[in-house]
């Protein structure tokens, strides 16, 4: 029997998060690799679906009618409400983890994504804006490095704040170890071995 879930993906941070995402909540899905740099997410039949021509995309057919879903934030919260997984269902408690979730979603993705675009893509590659952007991105680390003094994960036990950041951490391991973030290498490490969380990165390298 197929999978009630098609997933449609690239192989960027935001598609990664939602790989792991689908992978840690052990849900069964079909996987659509899409070709950014052929514009695979331009084509009529791909824009049908989300219209918007970003990743990742799911489409949930496992209810009456069709759920579909894209932004990588927002697939991670319908997925843990799915499957009660993830996300605590205290009030207070999911508050916590959701700003925490989109604290990474917006001071740390944002600047995340603005360095990789300057480094990339910027028409004069000016270092001294490169390397202010960085050290943008290194505060935004260092902060969540002093969050997890003492704790194991963002907040209480692994929830989607954890997952979601987990495909940032990744390409930004050299920065958090170059910079001594001690106890961000620790919960990457714990991470790392998380078989789910392995898999996702496979999947979508």
């Amino acid at each position: 029997m197929p999978a009630s879930i098609d997933l449609y993906v690239a192989g960027t941070p935001n598609g990664q998060r939602a790989v792991v995402a689908l992978e840690e909540m052990g849900l069964a899905y079909n996987l659509h690799k899409l070709d950014l740099a052929k514009g695979d997410q331009t084509k009529p039949e791909y824009l049908a679906i989300n219209p918007h021509g970003r990743i990742p995309c799911i489409v949930d057919r496992s209810g009456a009618a069709p759920v579909t879903v894209t932004q990588s934030w927002a697939i991670c919260v319908y997925l843990a409400e799915k499957t009660g997984k993830f996300i605590p269902k205290d009030p207070a408690a999911r508050a916590r983890v959701l700003e925490w979730m989109f604290h990474i979603a917006t001071d740390v993705m944002a600047i995340h994504s603005a360095h990789g675009h300057l480094q990339r893509h910027s028409p004069d590659k000016a270092p001294a804006t490169i390397a202010w952007a960085e050290d943008r991105v290194r505060d935004a680390l260092a902060y969540l490095d002093r969050r997890l003094e003492g704790r194991d994960y963002f907040d209480g036990e692994i929830s989607i704040a954890d997952l979601a950041f987990y495909p940032v951490y990744n390409r930004r391991r050299g920065l958090v170890a170059g910079n001594g973030m001690k106890n961000l290498l620790r919960w990457g490490a714990a991470m790392d071995a998380r078989p789910a969380c392995k898999r996702a990165l496979e999947i979508v390298s």
